[in-house]
């Protein structure tokens, strides 16, 4: 599970994801951004290490004046990671409440399907695929709401 100081990493991460991050440009970045509640030395490595196992950090050795240090660069831009998350919470909820979920997300997308229908559409597939069982909640959840998306979507 991501923590908030994961997040802030994460930002500073993506602005420089050209050139990578090495664990003391992180320690100075925390620093100066948030004084009160700056992160030690290790902290950000212990942070970077599981950033790097959750497969959202790669990292890349180099020769430095004393050694070698570690560089970090993202695995994926932050768009794609966010919508990983979104989808992640998504399918989570589907399986514990489908119905209140898809009542929710149809709702949110019944009120923008008239600005970005295609869109919308897309989405409604996405999460009709991932289980019989919610294709035929979200046919009979559309079904009840009229919603022309689904019209639309079967022709």
């Amino acid at each position: 599970m991501l923590k908030n100081h994961h997040f802030r990493i994460l930002e500073f991460v993506w602005n420089k994801k050209s050139e990578g991050v090495t664990a003391r440009e992180v320690h100075s970045y925390m620093r100066k951004e948030y004084k009160k509640r700056s992160l030690s030395k290790a902290a950000i490595l212990i942070f970077l290490d599981e950033l790097c196992k959750m497969d959202m950090l790669e990292v890349a050795k180099e020769p430095c004046r004393g050694g070698i240090r570690k560089r970090y660069h993202p695995t994926k831009s932050k768009e794609k990671t966010i919508e990983g998350f979104v989808e992640n919470s998504i399918g989570v909820l589907t399986r514990k409440y489908p119905r209140e979920t898809l009542t929710s997300l149809l709702n949110i997308l019944y009120e923008r399907s008239s600005k970005d229908s295609e869109t919308s559409q897309k989405m409604l597939r996405k999460i009709s695929s991932l289980d019989p069982s919610i294709q035929r909640t979200l046919e009979s959840t559309l079904w009840n709401f009229n919603n022309p998306l689904y019209i639309e979507s079967q022709i």
